[in-house]
Parts: structure tokens; sequence; C-alpha cells
């Protein structure tokens, strides 16, 4: 076992938005916090975590938000919650990007930890770019171009004002794929690659095509990937999750 090992989560947890195509919460919340509770990781990068799920969330036990809960105009759906017994949050902050709508959800929320078992620090980003309209492609990729500048240079800031690495979770509305199943080009796909020349992707290989990455900077070792498939019910995402560790950490016999 790796004694300063982690887990960092990221979950788009599908807003209950008509326009949006969103499913009402009620029939999800009692399975989102089970999965949760079961996987038990000690970061949660959350995406479209508006203010009924911000509600659901706020009673898992042992979990807090980087952030505090205001009113339906206010909230950030773009947030983090972290394990209490497991993590101590050092700072916290939500930024806004400069292109792009939506300011609630369209954002860097970031959270600076102890790892409570080792004291080691390590830094989590939860983020959300912007979606491709099919009406306004190139704009669209415009504006996620300068969302990926913008979160490069937040990353680089933080790693180098906390001195440790940074990991990256979130819905990047950017195929990882170039083609889809019928052969089709996948515009966002140039974003990816933006994204992959910045960070490192923290899975090694994938059969399929996903939205939601995690990347990370710095020297952090990947232990285990994994992309959860099997909750259709409760989200139009995956979930994912990565164990990890800093380089420097050394194995124990726990």
């Amino acid at each position: 076992m790796i004694k300063g090992q982690i887990r960092v989560m990221t979950y788009n947890l599908e807003a209950h938005y008509i326009l949006w195509n969103g499913r009402p919460i009620n029939g999800r919340a009692e399975g989102v916090k089970r999965l949760i509770l079961s996987l038990s990781p000690d970061v949660l990068c959350l995406q479209e975590a508006e203010l009924k799920w911000r509600h659901v969330l706020e009673k898992l036990p042992h979990y807090r938000p980087v952030d505090t809960l205001k009113n339906w105009q206010f909230t950030y759906m773009t947030t983090m919650l972290y394990n209490t017994r497991t993590m101590t949050l050092i700072k916290s902050g939500s930024i806004a990007y400069k292109h792009g709508w939506l300011k609630t959800n369209r954002r860097i929320c970031y959270g600076v930890f102890k790892i409570k078992r080792t004291k080691e620090v390590i830094c989590v980003i939860s983020t959300h770019l912007t979606p491709l309209n099919k009406k306004h492609v190139e704009a669209c990729l415009k504006t996620m171009t300068h969302q990926v500048e913008q979160l490069k240079a937040t990353v680089t800031d933080l790693s180098h004002r906390y001195r440790c690495p940074v990991i990256i979770g979130g819905d990047f509305n950017s195929h990882n794929k170039a083609v889809n199943k019928k052969k089709e080009p996948l515009k966002s796909y140039q974003i990816y690659c933006l994204l992959k020349n910045c960070f490192t992707d923290a899975k090694q290989s994938s059969k399929g095509s996903t939205l939601d990455h995690i990347f990370y900077h710095g020297n952090i070792i990947i232990d285990d990937y994994q992309r959860l498939n099997q909750f259709k019910e409760l989200s139009d995402h995956d979930p994912l999750y990565i164990d990890c560790h800093l380089k420097n950490t050394e194995k124990t016999n726990d």
C-alpha cells in the first residue's frame, strides 16, 4: 500500500434544468450519495452541482464543500467536496473564465490540501469548459481555446505558489478521440489535444470517447484509473476517479 495514496474523483451530476434536458434530482439523489460513499474519494470534483444538488450533498457525512453555499443565483455549479477525515483544506478559490457564458458554471474551482497521513500538499481543480454549439463551432472553439490558456496559467500559478503538484478533473466538453463510432470527425478533439499539450492525461488508454477527464501537472504517480460506465440512471456523464500518490511517497506495510 502507498502511504500517501489519495483518490480524486470527478463527476458531472447532470443539473435538473429542463432547458438542459436534465432529469429530476429526487429519483437520483440517493443513488449518487451511495456511489460517492462507496468510492470514498478524498477529493470530489463536481460539475452542474446546482442548488438542489448542493442541498443533497451537504448531508454527506465527513464531506465538506470548499466554497460557501449561497442562493440559486450565486451558487457556483462547478465546485468540490473533500473528505475531512483524510484531507485538511489550506486554501480554496473559484475563478470565472474570462471568455464564455454562464459564469456560475464555466469556472476554475480549486482547493489546496494537506494530506493528513503524510503532511504532503496537493492542489486539486474542478472545471467545466464551454460546450460546442453546432451553429457556432468556430466561435466556441475559440472560446474553449482561451479557457484552456487561462486554465494553464492558473495551474502554473498554483503549482509555483504552493510548490505542489496539481490534479485537474472536470467536464472539458472535449472528446479524446478524433472521430466517433460513425467515423465522423469530432471538432472538440482539437481542444483535447491542447489540454494534452499542457497537462498529462491520467488515463493511459481508453476504449471509448469521453468528454470528462482527469489531468495532472507535476510529480504524481497514477496507481489506478477508472471510468464507471454502469451508472447511466444517475447522470448523463460517467464518474471517473484516480488513485495516486506523490513521487516521493514511500510504500508501507499498512
